[in-house]
């Protein structure tokens, strides 16, 4: 990240980002630093396998006590699961635009920092760390981290049955992602379950028929607060927005806000299916 562009961005101003200054500043008080995934060797040419330099960066970030970790434009190729870990947000530069038809879906072309499943790989493309970060209080891990203006494109064209997903997160207290694109993914584009507090704006997720069968676009489960404003989701085997609650003791699907989604193009299941909620 350019110098300027970074000290802007600690600042809080955020000059060109796109999603104005109140990420930024949401984020300052928790930034220790900003860890470019290109100074840890990753390419973004399509070509090279970046999953070892994208985690080392994520990792470095974790191990400072936590940051931000930029994710320039290009297209960087990852063969495995990358976990991001408690208090590290995961940023590019360009917020990702809306698609306004499933034939929209961006093509990984490097004008977007995008994240993109190999083609021989069979894997969730990020998950939350489970085991690193503290429960106090019952606040539970990953706190105050944010994902944002990344395209997810995943390889569900290529490969056969399984539940491998864009993002996937359990457990975890306070999740922000924003102007964000997943495509193509295998199973759910976004999966969250066991978390209180997530907010979803201005995302686009878009799935096709060759996914698994119960793909939904959003899955929700066992979440405590949940905000989604604007995000435009279609295209799924599954529901489009699927909501619901595990059975069993400590259950806390509640106080769900939706407003101003756009859900479309449910190849098999419903636009919006709410199943054993208190909300």
């Amino acid at each position: 990240m350019p110098t300027s562009l970074k000290e802007d961005f600690i600042a809080g101003q955020a000059p060109g980002l796109g999603w104005g200054n109140g990420v930024a500043s949401a984020l300052n008080a928790y930034t220790y630093g900003i860890y470019n995934i290109r100074e840890y060797e990753a390419v973004g040419d399509n070509s090279t396998d970046d999953t070892s330099a994208i985690q080392l960066a994520i990792d470095t970030c974790y191990a400072a006590g936590g940051g931000v970790v930029y994710v320039p434009p290009g297209v960087y190729k990852i063969s495995s699961t990358l976990t991001l870990k408690y208090r590290v947000s995961l940023i590019g530069t360009v917020p990702i635009p809306f698609a306004d038809d499933i034939a929209d879906a961006l093509p990984p072309n490097g004008s977007f920092p995008t994240l993109f499943l190999a083609t021989n790989a069979n894997c969730t493309m990020l998950i939350n760390d489970r085991t690193n970060g503290p429960i106090q209080a019952g606040l539970q891990r990953w706190q105050r981290s944010t994902i944002a203006n990344i395209h997810f494109f995943g390889n569900c064209n290529f490969q056969g049955s399984g539940e491998f997903n864009g993002i996937d997160v359990d457990e975890c207290y306070g999740l922000n992602i924003f102007h964000c694109q997943v495509s193509k993914t295998q199973g759910h584009g976004m999966k969250f379950r066991s978390i209180n507090t997530v907010k979803l704006e201005g995302n686009t997720v878009l799935l096709t028929a060759f996914g698994e069968a119960a793909a939904n676009c959003i899955y929700i489960d066992d979440v405590a607060d949940s905000h989604l404003l604007a995000n435009w989701c279609g295209g799924s085997n599954g529901s489009i927005c699927y909501i619901t609650e595990t059975t069993g003791t400590n259950v806390r699907t509640w106080l769900i806000r939706l407003q101003n989604n756009h859900f479309f193009n449910s190849l098999a299941g419903h636009g919006l299916f709410l199943e054993d909620n208190d909300n």
